[in-house]
């Protein structure tokens, strides 16, 4: 082997040598991300009030997914910059607003990132299923993890 062959292993670059943006979050951002579950709360009043359903639904599944796989997911992740208390509030008022526990996802979903993908990785479980279990868990999942949590030390329940 000689020299233009060698292996040079790259050298690793910090996340925020890359782009700084992508640990900038504006106040106006903050405001927004924070206030859209309320918003989509108020809709579903405004919509179910007037009895036109469909919208009505639609405003809780945008709830469901703009709580649980992003505003919920960063305030799991204490990303957003908050103070704990302020942050913690938050958690538990908008997961309570989709009648979840912020704190069962918290220790369900900080267990996952610390055991994927072992045998007691509760959110990381229906991977592994067939698709019609797949789907059922989904239905279930929010019981499976609140139960879950009851049952482990006292790791997040403040």
């Amino acid at each position: 082997m000689n020299a233009e062959q060698t292996f040079v292993k790259p050298s690793l670059r910090n996340l925020q040598e890359l782009d700084p943006d992508l640990f900038r979050i504006t106040t106006p951002r903050r405001i927004f991300t924070l206030l859209l579950p309320f918003l989509y709360v108020a809709l579903y009043f405004v919509f179910a009030g007037l009895r036109w359903w469909p919208l009505a639904v639609l405003s809780v599944v945008a709830l469901s997914f703009v709580t649980y796989g992003s505003i919920s997911h960063d305030l799991v992740h204490r990303n957003l910059g908050l103070r704990r208390s302020v942050n913690d509030l938050f958690l538990s008022v908008i997961e309570l607003l989709a009648l979840r526990s912020g704190h069962a996802y918290r220790m369900a979903h900080l267990h996952h990132h610390a055991r994927f993908p072992h045998s007691d990785d509760i959110e990381g479980a229906a991977a592994k299923m067939s698709l019609p279990r797949t789907l059922f868990e989904g239905v279930i999942f929010q019981f499976k993890i609140w139960f879950w949590a009851v049952k482990r030390p006292k790791q997040d329940r403040a």
